[in-house]
């Protein structure tokens, strides 16, 4: 404290704060002896340490978090015009380009714009950071043009996200837009002077347990086209990853692995024509659902999720060899089945997986291809 001699008590803190003046402190010392008709100096408004460090962090996010320009592909999807709308929303995102297949850039723009407002998030003040290019993911080099492939060398991220989804056709129809497609961007990106931070969005079936690579390879042999080129192509990523010559270009690679996906939590809109929808609308078209093991997991998450997943995974590497993130948030089966049950309304039988089975069969066979399972 300050002027003990005269029996007074001006706390240092007053005395060294940036703002005192010489004439303060004299009215300090009048107003701590009482002086009569001295008034109190205002004390300097409260230093808040937290909040200055917040204020400081936030802004030093924000620039970590810079992501300047990224191109995406998928955009008109279920899932990828959420990670578009995530994309125009964050201020770090200067632009977006999207590539679209359409027979002109108008028309790819409309496509696009029409998926978000199925979607129910479009609002026009977006559209400024929004970029089309026409192309084609079945064609080499996604049906660019030479300059906007050589272009595409210079963004700063590439989301990877789009693929052909056809359950009932093989491997080879679907090798050119799912596998070919992304061994070209990864060749785009070994040529480009400052490779760009790349996100790879998988989808491959996700067996119970720990399985090698060659193990599931063998148990997806018999499966989908769809399963079998996702699988292809997130290899060849994680291998890419794992030659890298740099640590830099090492952590811009990620593989995000979604389970089933669901509506935003904000509009829940959701994609009926997707397996999961389809599965219950089988159940209730025979009014019955098999009886899952108390255990049984399904791996399932909000559109919304997967996308801001997704893109923070451009600055967050995951932290293990293999450069993947797995979202297996979810809900067990019996659960799910009783929340269906109690939005409809009624009760479905739990049955044996068998029994379900065999309903199911007899169903798609009257139905044929007008059965959601049959799709």
């Amino acid at each position: 404290m300050f002027g003990s001699r005269a029996q007074t008590c001006v706390p240092i803190p007053k005395l060294i704060n940036y703002q005192t003046a010489i004439l303060d402190v004299s009215k300090h010392i009048r107003a701590a002896t009482n002086v009569k008709g001295e008034k109190p100096i205002e004390s300097a408004p409260t230093l808040d340490l937290m909040q200055e460090i917040t204020d400081l962090d936030t802004q030093l996010a924000s620039m970590q978090h810079h992501f300047g320009v990224v191109f995406l592909t998928g955009a008109s999807g279920f899932v990828g015009t959420q990670i578009l709308r995530e994309l125009l929303e964050r201020p770090g995102v200067k632009k977006v380009i999207v590539n679209v297949r359409a027979s002109s850039n108008d028309n790819g723009r409309q496509r696009i714009i029409s998926a978000a407002r199925s979607a129910r998030w479009w609002h026009s003040t977006l559209a400024a950071k929004l970029e089309i290019w026409t192309g084609d993911l079945a064609k080499s080099l996604l049906g660019l043009s030479s300059a906007k492939w050589q272009e595409l060398s210079t963004v700063d991220a590439i989301i990877h996200n789009g693929a052909s989804v056809q359950w009932n056709a093989d491997y080879q129809t679907l090798k050119a837009a799912n596998v070919k497609s992304t061994f070209d961007i990864l060749k785009n990106i070994t040529g480009a002077v400052s490779p760009p931070r790349f996100v790879y969005v998988s989808g491959v079936h996700d067996f119970e347990g720990e399985l090698d690579d060659s193990t599931t390879a063998m148990k997806l042999k018999g499966l989908d086209g769809y399963s079998q080129t996702k699988f292809v192509s997130e290899l060849m990523v994680r291998n890419f990853a794992q030659r890298a010559t740099s640590l830099a270009q090492r952590n811009h690679i990620s593989i995000v692995k979604p389970g089933l996906i669901i509506g935003t939590t904000r509009e829940g809109v959701a994609n009926t024509t997707d397996f999961l929808w389809r599965y219950v609308a089988g159940a209730i078209n025979v009014g019955a659902y098999p009886v899952p093991d108390k255990n049984d997991w399904l791996t399932v998450a909000h559109a919304d999720f997967v996308a801001n997943s997704t893109i923070n995974a451009l600055v967050n590497t995951p932290n293990n060899s293999n450069y993947t993130l797995d979202i297996t948030g979810g809900i067990y089966m019996q659960r799910f089945w009783d929340i269906i049950n109690k939005i409809m309304g009624h009760q479905l039988r739990p049955i044996t997986s068998y029994e379900w089975a065999g309903l199911i069969q007899k169903d798609m066979e009257k139905k044929t291809e007008a059965h959601p399972l049959g799709r």
